[in-house]
């Protein structure tokens, strides 16, 4: 019996080693797979995120200029633009704005900074009886995703009198300066506008 329990065989030492081994590779392929499908669903939800972000401010832009009477300034290339349109009381106009990017300290001189967010600038509001631009953001920091992602690049604004439209440009980026979404559209003004 005792001679029985001798000739069987286990595993030895090597064979135990080479299973480790095979099973170790087999874990590591694995996690590989998994770390890239994670980072794949990362990159397709910013995506989403930045095509969002991208119609919601062709919307809030196109809304903005759509009332537009008058335009002030150079506005090829610029990333800003000032103009006079909305509401009238008694024929007389009520609203003086800008748009621009920027943060709220900056946006009224129309200096693009890091934060890259839309800026609506009302200009000459009566404030102890001073006229005083006031600048707020369009959107909050939220709308430009998690921890404030994306951002707005190279926005540009260019007015066309005689085809009385308003073409827009602009990038979404994130704080690398990679490049998630690009617009460009026209926006057509209800009344005919004026390029000062």
């Amino acid at each position: 019996m005792l001679k029985k329990l001798k000739n069987t065989a286990g595993l030895t030492l090597v064979e135990l080693m080479v299973t480790l081994l095979l099973l170790s590779l087999f874990s590591s392929a694995c996690l590989v797979g998994i770390n890239a499908a994670f980072a794949s669903r990362r990159d397709h939800i910013r995506i989403g995120d930045a095509d969002i972000l991208k119609a919601t401010l062709t919307e809030a832009i196109s809304q903005e200029l759509r009332m537009c009477t008058k335009i002030e300034g150079e506005t090829t290339d610029s990333p800003t633009i000032k103009y006079e349109g909305g509401l009238t009381v008694d024929g007389e106009l009520q609203k003086k704005a800008m748009l621009s990017v920027g943060d709220d300290s900056e946006a009224y001189k129309g200096v693009p900074d890091p934060e890259g967010r839309l800026i609506k600038t009302i200009r000459d509001v009566v404030v102890d009886d001073k006229p005083k631009d006031v600048p707020y953001k369009i959107l909050n920091d939220s709308a430009y995703g998690e921890d404030g992602l994306f951002m707005i690049k190279d926005l540009k604004f260019t007015a066309d009198k005689d085809a009385q439209k308003i073409s827009v440009e602009f990038r979404i980026v994130d704080g690398n300066d990679v490049e998630y979404a690009t617009a460009e559209f026209d926006v057509y003004p209800l009344n005919k506008f004026d390029v000062k």
